[in-house]
């Protein structure tokens, strides 16, 4: 698939340039992070520093429409931080991954942010590590993995008044699937 890379982005491709990643996570309250130290300013989001983020592994493009899956390790979590997570839900969860370009002053380059992957959270590990830290290792997968996901709906009246109050366009599905009724007329 090509991509359209506007004039500033590709001149700081040619130069010397550093990147960064910047990860949120939409919990019951979203956490912005990103590998550096200190904290960023990106869309209107504070982004704080883990000083490592620990790892990204690499994505690959596919012509086919079939689920891509990236692993995200956090390291560096203080444990007690993990504490206040780790009861929220996690799964199903939309992750947002962003890779950004930095000026020569430690800034994110105006307009270089590009979005790398966007994806919902599946399964996470937790390795404990020393000095009362843990790491996280999350799967995320991309979006297209809803698709095989079953919505678990039933197509009677139950379910369809469940969703739209009042709506009678399912009522009489069970008398049409036992024969007793066709185009709203009983057959006996």
């Amino acid at each position: 698939m090509p991509r359209n890379f506007d004039q500033q982005i590709q001149q700081a491709l040619h130069g010397d340039h550093r990147a960064m990643f910047l990860v949120s996570i939409d919990l019951d309250t979203t956490i912005y992070m990103q590998g550096r130290f200190g904290e960023y300013e990106f869309e209107g989001n504070t982004y704080y520093g883990l000083g490592a983020l620990g790892n990204i592994s690499a994505k690959n493009e596919d012509p086919e429409l079939n689920p891509q899956r990236i692993t995200l390790t956090l390291t560096g979590i203080d444990l007690r931080s993990y504490q206040e997570v780790k009861d929220q839900n996690y799964q199903n969860r939309d992750v947002y991954i962003y890779k950004a370009l930095l000026n020569d002053d430690d800034t994110i380059m105006a307009n270089t942010a590009i979005k790398w992957f966007r994806g919902i959270s599946g399964d996470a590990e937790v390795t404990e590590q020393p000095g009362d830290t843990c790491a996280v290792t999350l799967t995320v997968s991309n979006f297209l993995a809803k698709w095989k996901r079953s919505a678990n709906l039933r197509y009677n009246d139950k379910t369809q008044q469940e969703l739209f109050a009042g709506d009678t366009f399912l009522t009489n599905v069970i008398e049409a699937q036992r024969g007793k009724i066709w185009r709203g007329v009983p057959t006996t």
